[in-house]
């Protein structure tokens, strides 16, 4: 028998009942009415209808998509390569020929007459000493040359140079002591007169190392 049959016939026994009772009072006199009877219908949980339970109606939950981040791309940044160290080069300095013709310039030589010769006085008894400077030989020894860079920007000035003149006559050192306010009017002058000869100087009679000044005039005819 099925679930929903059972309550029925249940429903349909208790009313037999009910009418029946009802009858056997018609019939029989009337009497003080019995005590009400309970009447308990026991009808197991396991076989009344369980409801089903509500389940809430599951909505669709979206979610918002997030942007991407923008990334920027990576950009080359130039970088400078490291600086290099360079060495000036000196400037190379035509020398004309001494014996080539120079209609627009010359060079020459100051004279500077020898001083005389230098005497000492000393505590006696011993001699005054006696100084005799280099000589320089006239026929032997030519004049710078005039730089042709000095000729085209017309350069002019005079040079100092101060020699160390050997007992043998040959120039030892030569160095500019006064400029003549271009490099290249001094360096020709520094470079002609050390490869000059000279007579060498002597103290007391013997010949030593001593020093000697020659200007050199580097100028324009006009």
């Amino acid at each position: 028998m099925s679930r929903p049959a059972r309550p029925l016939l249940i429903s349909a026994i208790v009313h037999g009942v009910l009418l029946a009772t009802a009858a056997i009072l018609w019939i029989r006199p009337v009497a003080p009415p019995p005590r009400a009877a309970w009447v308990a219908i026991d009808i197991p949980a396991a076989d009344l209808p369980i409801p089903a339970p509500d389940t809430p109606e599951l909505l669709p939950v979206t979610t918002a998509e997030q942007p991407e981040p923008d990334v920027p791309e990576p950009v080359d940044v130039p970088t400078d390569p490291p600086p290099t160290e360079t060495t000036p080069q000196p400037e190379a300095i035509p020398l004309l020929p001494p014996d080539s013709p120079r209609p627009t310039a010359e060079v020459w030589l100051a004279r500077i007459r020898p001083p005389a010769p230098e005497r000492r006085k000393v505590d006696a008894p011993q001699r005054p000493s006696v100084v005799v400077q280099p000589s320089p030989f006239a026929d032997r020894n030519l004049p710078p040359g005039y730089p042709k860079i000095a000729l085209r920007r017309r350069w002019e000035g005079t040079v100092v140079v101060l020699l160390a003149v050997g007992a043998d006559g040959t120039v030892r050192t030569a160095q500019v002591v006064e400029s003549s306010g271009h490099a290249c009017l001094d360096e020709a002058a520094r470079i002609s007169l050390a490869s000059w000869r000279f007579t060498p100087g002597s103290r007391d009679g013997r010949q030593v190392e001593l020093p000697f000044r020659q200007p050199v005039v580097f100028r324009i005819r006009r």
